[in-house]
Parts: C-alpha cells; sequence; structure tokens
C-alpha cells in the first residue's frame, strides 16, 4: 500500500527588488514572460511573428521599390515599363498589406482570448489550490498586489500588447539590417566608416535616450511593484474597492452606518496620492520624453543629412532615398525596442507575482486509494490522538482528539468560540491534515483515499457558506444541469416549498438581483437553500456548522423537528451555539479550549452540576422552554 507523507508548507516569492542587472532582468522576464503566453495559448508568439513580419516588411518594400521606380524615371526609363511595375509593386504592397492586416486581427483575438485565459488560470487555481493557502496571509497578499498592479493599469494585456510592439521593432531593425547590408556591399564608394561612425552614435544616442526614460520612471514602477512604498490609503482601496458602492448588497450599510463618508475621504487620499506621485515624478519624465522625442528628430534628420553630406551626388536619388530611408529605420527600431524595454521589465514583473500564484505548490496529500461506494452508508470515522496547529502558529487549535463518529447517529458539537468545532470538521473534510495523529475511516487513514472521492462522502453547511448568482436549481445541484423533482423535494425537505411557489420562474429563477429576473433572497431562505443543496448531494455524513445561525426561532423549530425525516439513515454532525438544537442529538460533545471534555446525552450532561455543559446551558436556559 502507497504510504502517505505530512510535509509543511513551503512558498518561494520572488525578490521584485532583487539586484539583478537590467541584461539579466531582461533575460530572466523575457523567457518567464514567453513561457507563460506559450503555456497559456501556443497561438499567440506564432501569430505575433508573423503579423510583424509582414506588417514591418511594408514600410520597406515601399521604400525598396519607390526608389526603383524613381531611378527608372530619373534613367529615362519607359513609361510603359515604369507604369507596369509601379502597377506591379502597388499590387505587392496591397497584398501584403492585407496580409498584415488579417494577422493583426488574428493577433488582437488571441490577444484577448489570452488576456481571458489568464484570468482564468487564476481563478482556477484558487478554486483548484489547498484551502491551506486561501488562509495563508502571504497569499493573500500576492493575490491583493496581482489585483492592485492591474487595477492601476500594469496589466497582462498591457504586457500583450508592449511584447507584440517589441516584436514590430526587432523586425524593423532586423529588415532594415538585411535590406542595408546588400546596399552596401554591391555600392563600392559608400564611406563605410562614415555609415558604421554614423550608425554608432545613432546606437548610442537611442541608448542614452531610452536611459534617461527607464530612470525617470523608475521610481513609480518601484511604487507599483512594491507595495511596502503604498501609503494606507491605496491599500485600503484595493481591500474594499469603491467600484463596490455600486452594489446594492452594499448600499443599506453604506447609507445606514454613515459609511460614505470614510469611502469618500479615503477616496479623496487616494486621488491626492496620485497627483502628488504624478507631480514628482511627471515634471522630469515630462522634460526626458521631450529629449527622446527630439532625439529621435535628429536621428531621422542625421540618415537624410548623413546622406547628403557623404554621397554629395554620386548616386541616383532613388539609392539615396533607398539607403537614408534604411538608416533611419534600423535606429529607429533600435532606439524604440530600447525604450521599450524599461516598460517591458516593469510589466513582466508583474509576470513574477503571476508566476508565484500559480506555482503555489500543493502539499496536501491527494491519496489514490478509492472510497468504497456502500449502499448501506457504513462509513465509520475515528479520531485517533489528533492535534493540529495552523500553518504560522505555535499554538494548538485542537489537542489529543480521540472521537469515534456512530454510524446513522446525530452529533452534536458544541462549545464556546475559539474552542476547536469547526477545527475539527475542516480536519474531518480534509481542508487540513492533522498535525499529530491520523483519522481513519474504516479503520484506513483518510489521507490515503483519493482527496475528491473522500470529500464527497460529506455534505457541508458552512456557517460562512456562499450562494452563487446562478439558477435556483443550478444553486443545488452546483452544475449547469440538475433534475427538477430532486431539486423540488430537497426544497421541500428544507422547509422553502412555499417560497419557491412564489418564484417567477420557479427553479429556473436566477438568485439575487444581479440578473434582470433575479430575486432576493432573506438569510433564512438562504440557509435553507444551502441546507437544500445538502441534501441534493446525498453524501452519507451531513455536517451543519452553525445551521441556525440565520433562522428565527419558529424556523429553527420547522427545521430541527423534521430533520430526524430529512436526513433518514444519513449520519449528521451539528456544530451549534444554540444548545436547544442538542437535543435533537443521540450525541453531545463538548469542547473547550481545543479538547475534547465531555461526551454524552443532553440528560447525561445537563446532570452534571460541575460540568461545562451544564454551565452553557443555565447560561442559555432563560430562553429556552424545557
Amino acid at each position: 500500500m502507497q504510504e502517505c507523507t505530512k510535509s509543511k508548507v513551503t512558498i518561494t516569492m520572488t525578490d521584485y527588488r532583487c539586484k539583478m542587472s537590467k541584461i539579466q532582468k531582461l533575460i530572466k522576464y523575457t523567457a518567464d514572460t514567453l513561457g507563460t503566453i506559450n503555456s497559456l495559448d501556443r497561438r499567440m508568439l506564432p501569430v505575433i511573428v508573423v503579423k510583424s513580419l509582414f506588417v514591418c516588411s511594408v514600410p520597406f518594400v515601399v521604400i525598396i521599390l519607390s526608389a526603383e521606380i524613381i531611378n527608372k524615371l530619373s534613367n529615362g526609363g519607359g513609361f510603359e515599363e515604369t507604369l507596369l511595375f509601379a502597377l506591379a509593386s502597388v499590387a505587392l504592397i496591397f497584398v501584403l498589406t492585407v496580409i498584415g492586416g488579417y494577422f493583426t486581427k488574428v493577433r488582437t483575438v488571441r490577444q484577448n482570448l489570452c488576456a481571458r485565459l489568464n484570468d482564468f488560470a487564476k481563478n482556477n487555481k484558487a478554486m483548484e489550490m489547498d484551502y491551506a493557502e486561501l488562509e495563508n496571509p502571504a497569499i493573500n497578499s500576492l493575490r491583493m498586489k496581482l489585483r492592485a498592479q492591474e487595477g492601476q493599469g500594469y496589466s497582462f494585456p498591457l504586457l500583450l500588447t508592449i511584447v507584440d510592439k517589441l516584436s514590430d521593432d526587432i523586425f524593423t531593425s532586423l529588415l532594415a539590417f538585411i535590406v542595408l547590408i546588400p546596399v552596401l556591399v554591391s555600392a563600392e564608394s559608400l564611406p563605410f566608416m562614415g555609415i558604421l561612425i554614423f550608425l554608432a552614435v545613432s546606437v548610442i544616442l537611442s541608448v542614452a535616450a531610452a536611459a534617461l526614460s527607464a530612470n525617470s520612471d523608475r521610481k513609480v514602477n518601484e511604487m507599483i511593484i512594491d507595495d511596502d512604498l503604498w501609503p494606507d490609503c491605496v491599500i485600503e482601496s484595493e481591500v474594499m474597492s469603491f467600484s463596490d458602492v455600486f452594489t446594492y448588497k452594499r448600499g443599506k450599510d453604506i447609507r445606514v452606518y454613515g459609511f460614505g463618508k470614510h469611502i469618500k475621504k479615503r477616496y479623496r487620499d487616494f486621488l491626492k496620492f496620485i497627483l502628488t506621485t504624478t507631480r514628482k515624478f511627471g515634471l522630469i519624465p515630462g522634460f526626458v520624453f521631450g529629449v527622446v522625442s527630439g532625439l529621435r528628430v535628429l536621428i531621422l534628420g542625421g540618415s537624410f543629412a548623413f546622406v547628403a553630406i557623404f554621397i554629395r551626388g554620386d548616386y541616383a536619388f532613388g539609392d539615396v532615398l533607398l539607403l537614408a530611408g534604411l538608416l533611419y529605420n534600423f535606429t529607429l527600431g533600435i532606439s524604440q525596442a530600447i525604450s521599450r524595454s524599461s516598460l517591458f521589465l516593469t510589466l513582466a514583473g508583474v509576470i513574477q507575482m503571476y508566476l508565484d500564484f500559480i506555482k503555489v505548490p500543493d502539499t496536501l496529500y491527494k491519496g489514490s486509494i478509492p472510497t468504497e461506494k456502500r449502499d448501506d452508508n457504513e462509513y465509520e470515522i475515528e479520531f485517533k490522538n489528533v492535534s493540529f496547529k495552523y500553518p504560522g502558529s505555535e499554538a494548538y487549535a485542537l489537542k489529543n482528539l480521540n472521537l469515534k463518529l456512530t454510524i446513522s447517529k446525530r452529533l452534536a458539537i458544541v462549545g464556546m468560540n475559539g474552542s476547536g468545532k469547526t477545527t475539527m470538521i475542516k480536519l474531518l473534510c480534509r481542508l487540513y491534515d492533522p498535525t499529530e495523529g491520523e483519522i481513519l475511516l474504516n479503520g484506513v487513514n483518510i489521507m490515503k483515499y483519493d482527496l475528491q472521492e473522500y470529500q464527497n462522502i460529506f455534505s457541508v453547511v458552512f456557517q460562512d457558506f456562499k450562494l452563487f448568482s446562478m439558477k435556483l436549481g443550478q444553486v443545488l445541484a452546483s452544475s449547469v444541469e440538475y433534475e427538477s423533482e430532486r431539486a423540488r423535494e430537497c426544497l421541500n425537505k428544507s422547509g422553502l416549498s412555499e417560497r419557491l411557489a412564489e418564484m417567477p420562474c420557479g427553479l429556473e429563477t436566477p438568485l439575487y438581483k444581479d440578473y434582470d429576473d433575479g430575486v432576493d433572497v432573506s438569510g433564512g431562505e438562504a440557509q435553507k437553500i444551502a441546507i437544500a443543496r445538502a441534501l441534493y448531494k446525498d453524501a452519507p455524513f451531513i455536517i451543519l456548522d452553525e445551521p441556525t445561525a440565520a433562522l428565527d426561532p419558529i424556523s429553527e423549530f420547522e427545521v430541527y423537528s423534521g430533520f430526524d425525516k430529512i436526513i433518514q439513515d444519513k449520519t449528521a454532525i451539528f456544530i451549534s451555539h444554540r444548545l436547544s438544537s442538542c437535543r435533537f442529538c443521540d450525541d453531545i460533545a463538548v469542547f473547550h479550549e481545543g479538547e475534547l471534555i465531555e461526551r454524552g446525552s443532553h440528560d447525561e450532561l445537563v446532570s452534571i452540576k460541575t460540568g461545562k455543559y451544564f454551565e452553557l446551558w443555565n447560561a442559555q436556559a432563560q430562553y429556552y422552554v424545557v
């Protein structure tokens, strides 16, 4: 039999302020970025390359053919011959433009798809990662960083755009160089040294311009990446999300508690921060942008000036135009590529955070043994010397728990807040694994069972359960497809048949007003829907974590008085703060400070005058009629 092991969670986070050189960062970030894009959509990068090839080739074809037409006219070429050549040139340019336009459109479609796949990958990871990681502060901090940077515009779609533009810049420089080489080789009298000097000066100016631009943006980029530099107003705006004020679910609290004043103040502080940052780092970048633009104009004019000075009429006008255009496009491509690399490094830093999130390891042992399918629901679960500490905590949330769950019985778990009740359920459902000891299902360590199959034997209504804005039938089935009769039966058992009859579209009615025909449900109704969802799953174990927290006393009585019929031969576990529910249970376990201290029936426990259960019962007795 395959052995299972426990392992501690180790998360490796990228140090975004590490002292790598720009070249090292560029190499690493480029590899990671291209690898990420390719993993999301294998057609994205090939489409970008093909698009750049055709789009960037058009200007060079125009320059080459225009130079040839001018030379033909200057040398007295025949009109018909020149006209045919011009028409052929136009036809070639038309074909290249059409192909380039087609792939540009394909690029746009693939880019949108790739961005959606990126969002799906993040959401899918959040759904599939170990539950322990969802409660990990480091993971939540990383997720908030990603959200904040996307909110500031440093998003994955922008990164795709920059990659596309860099591809254009590289192809522009490469094509110019490829065409320039045979021109230089075929022209014997061209001043090679002068051309080399001009290219060297142009590249130096381009690098200098890009360096100025990069340095002026460095502080802003660091502030975007490094949340340690964010003031409270920025962090708070990302946590509570100012856009949430438009949702009707928050509207009542904002108005009743006057929370709008705080939101507006923090938003004004946030705008003030943006304005101050823009002023502080915006003046110099504005000046630098002007300098960079001027340098590019010098490069453009320099290419023509160089040709005018060194060629001196030794060549046909078309050749002069060709040489000047090639020199300009070569230096322009290099200049733009270097300039864009600064923004690329910033955006690629976001990719590092994305990769850190996606690569969070799953340390929960998944097991491989299939869970036995039993028509008689004869499942026995036993806790043996189980202790548990939450990751990062030195305190035990549960200590030396020994407990056996009896088949087809009702177990109530009671105790004060923080006594370990919900922790026990998390361990039972394998949201966490014990720090010490083991939990057995029919005598086998639950870690050895296939995780998904094992969790399928539980239907749980958590205290903080959530209902999605879907059709009621889909909510019950947790699926697009559902069985109508089965859904109605479960709603009837949970006491919601009358409310179902009032819904305009029955089971097809969407919950909540996120849809035009959606309906709101009260807290008690939502609780009953959650119970119906647990019944629909038809699992042998039903666990109710504070099942009556949102119900009024009458609804509580209705649910509890008929609960034996609802669950039939299933094993039920209650976690409750209302001890009145315990009288419906065969067995009651009393937890205190992470330990099981008492166990028995209601009558047995209430007879122990010095016991914790007796203390809790008498503290609440004024609310009950015994």
